[in-house]
């Protein structure tokens, strides 16, 4: 595969992708794509959502996410790891009695306590990711090849992916504690899972990237596979000197009026000032990353949701004529 926008060549080989970054940076976007392009590739791909306002939904033209995996396309799941049903399913596996879930878990006494637990619904959602990416079919084998998780926004996510190890300190013995060590140790294997951080290259996104590589590798204690920086404006085609482009802003002038002129190039001006300040960033993550940085480029919205994410898909895998020059 060519993988023109530097990502590494071994990243699909892990079983679970954690895709985070700060809110609105197209960690989505990102995750949709990894999925799309991985199905088309031929492997047994599931998304999970993890948020509640279902981006992943909206990518896919649905209202809202089940929590059994749907199928959207050939080779490519998704679901939403809902809370309450992640609950049931855990207790009614370990009783094998739906009637006990029933009486001790959905009175209001119960349910007061179980909102009141510190971390129980992350260790509820890790869990349930933990489940899904180790699941064998009835031939025996991986149920799906990859797990993509389009996880919460940084802070959020980064209690997501502590929990499972607070819960084993505190629980100490027993079935969760159990549990808890088993789903972080597959959580920092890092031949089985890894993070795709995503990020803009505008200030405070970019802030707290550099703080999340140095969160997941000393706290965490998790691989960080690739960074990716998406939306970097293009260079305009064909105008490389400061001469050239004031040339073509005369000549637009001649031909078309100084009024159409001036608001063809105030764009220009923009697009041209943005991807100046975009590769000042970009430098300062390559700077303090300490790792391989990969870009994605901007693309224009379209009125269809799946077009982003199918696009970026092609463009990884370079069948687009589009990039960075």
């Amino acid at each position: 595969m060519n993988l023109k926008v530097g990502l590494p060549a071994t990243l699909f080989d892990h079983r679970l992708l954690i895709v985070t970054g700060k809110g609105g940076v197209g960690k989505s976007t990102v995750a949709a794509a990894f999925g799309l392009l991985n199905a088309r590739l031929g492997k047994k791909v599931l998304l999970v959502s993890l948020r509640e306002d279902d981006s992943l939904a909206e990518i896919f033209g649905f209202r809202d996410l089940s929590y059994q995996p749907r199928s959207i396309e050939p080779n490519l799941w998704i679901l939403n790891v809902i809370v309450e049903e992640a609950l049931r399913e855990y207790v009614v596996e370990k009783v094998k009695f739906e009637q006990v879930y029933k009486l001790f878990f959905e009175n209001r006494v119960m349910q007061f306590f179980l909102e009141a637990a510190p971390g129980l619904d992350e260790l509820l959602c890790v869990g349930k990711i933990h489940y899904m990416a180790n699941l064998v079919s009835r031939k025996g084998g991986p149920k799906y090849d990859l797990v993509i998780v389009d996880a919460p926004a940084t802070g959020h996510g980064v209690s997501l992916l502590k929990v499972a190890r607070t819960a084993a300190q505190v629980a100490r013995v027993g079935p969760i504690a159990a549990k808890a060590r088993e789903i972080d140790a597959f959580l920092t294997d890092s031949n089985q899972t890894a993070l795709v951080l995503v990020t803009l290259l505008e200030e405070l996104p970019v802030t707290e990237t550099i703080e999340l590589l140095k969160v997941s590798t000393d706290d965490l204690q998790m691989k960080v596979a690739a960074l990716i920086a998406n939306k970097l404006f293009p260079l305009i085609r064909g105008i490389r000197a400061e001469e050239e482009y004031a040339d073509l802003r005369r000549f637009m002038e001649k031909k078309r009026g100084k009024e159409v002129s001036e608001a063809l190039f105030s764009v220009c001006d923009f697009a041209r000032s943005w991807r100046g300040r975009q590769l000042e960033y970009l430098e300062q993550l390559r700077r303090k990353g300490g790792m391989t940085l990969s870009t994605l480029p901007f693309f224009m919205r379209d009125q269809d949701p799946v077009s982003s994410p199918r696009r970026v898909a092609e463009y990884i895998e370079g069948l687009s004529t589009g990039g960075e020059e």
